[in-house]
C-alpha cells in the first residue's frame, strides 16, 4: 500500500454541519507535511537538555543530515508512521482541507472524534481483498458491515451534545 493508494479518490467527510474534500495531497501539501515533520524533529532537538553545547550542535547537525537524505520525505518510512497517529492524521487533513476553511482545531477535533472511521475507510481504498479488510475493520473493533450504507453501526459525524469538550 502507498499514500498514494490512500488518497486516490476523493472522499467527502462531514464535520459540524461541515463538508470537507479530502484529496490526493498535492505536491505542495505534500512538502508542507514534510516541512512540519522537520520541524518537529528540530523542536524535540532545540528543547532537548545537552550536558556539552556541542552535543546540542551535533543533534543539529545530524538532523539537517536526516533532512538532506530525505528521513522525512512524503511517502517515507518515518512519514507512514505519523500519519497513523492522531496528529499525524489531523495535520495531513489540515493541510489538505485548508482552502476548505478547515482549521488545526477542526482536524484535531474529527480525527480524535471519526479516527477508526477515517483509517477503515483509508484501508477500504488500500485493498480490494474483502477479507483483509475484514480483518482491518475487526482489528479497530468495528464490524465487518461498518463501510456498508446499509450499515447501523456508521457513526456519526457530528458531535454529540452531550459530550464534554
Amino acid at each position: 500500500m502507498t499514500l498514494k493508494d490512500v488518497f486516490n479518490a476523493e472522499t467527502e467527510l462531514e464535520f459540524e454541519g461541515v463538508k470537507y474534500l479530502l484529496k490526493e495531497p498535492t505536491l505542495l501539501h505534500q512538502g508542507q507535511y514534510q516541512a512540519w515533520l522537520e520541524q518537529m524533529a528540530l523542536d524535540a532537538i532545540t528543547r532537548g537538555r545537552y550536558s556539552r553545547e556541542s552535543d546540542r550542535e551535533i543533534a543539529i547537525a545530524n538532523h539537517s543530515r536526516d533532512c538532506a537524505t530525505g528521513l522525512y520525505e512524503w511517502g517515507g518510512e518515518l512519514c507512514i508512521k505519523r500519519l497513523m497517529t492522531v496528529n499525524g492524521l489531523a495535520k495531513i487533513l489540515e493541510i489538505i482541507c485548508r482552502d476548505q476553511g478547515m482549521s488545526e482545531r477542526t482536524a484535531i477535533q474529527l480525527v480524535n472524534l471519526e479516527y477508526k472511521k477515517i483509517i477503515a475507510t483509508f484501508a477500504a481504498k488500500a485493498t480490494s481483498d474483502p477479507k483483509a479488510l475484514e480483518a482491518i475493520l475487526a482489528a479497530l473493533g468495528l464490524p465487518s458491515d461498518f463501510l456498508s450504507s446499509n450499515s447501523q453501526t456508521r457513526h456519526s459525524t457530528t458531535e454529540s451534545t452531550t459530550s464534554a469538550v
